[in-house]
């Protein structure tokens, strides 16, 4: 298990010390397999060497059904104590 990504497309701007990444992130739950959208804008120091800002957007749709999969799970997998 794990996740991975699966980058489509890099964009950067060392004068802005910035970077964009699509991408999509792949995986194997107990569930299903899991495939989201995601979109990070990376920041930089001033030096460019070290990243110091992430933001990170996700296909909020899926992310949302994909939860709700999993809390159905938990509940009908989870015994009482």
């Amino acid at each position: 298990m794990g996740t991975k990504f699966k980058v489509w497309k890099v964009i950067s701007d060392p004068e802005q010390r910035s970077a964009a990444v699509h991408a999509t992130a792949i995986g194997d739950t107990p569930l299903e397999a899991y495939e989201n959208e995601h979109v990070f804008f990376f920041s930089f120091t001033d030096d460019g060497r070290k990243v110091n800002r992430v933001e990170e957007f996700v296909d909020t749709s899926y992310s949302e059904a994909f939860i709700k999969k999993v809390k159905d799970y938990q509940a009908r997998n989870t015994k009482e104590l």
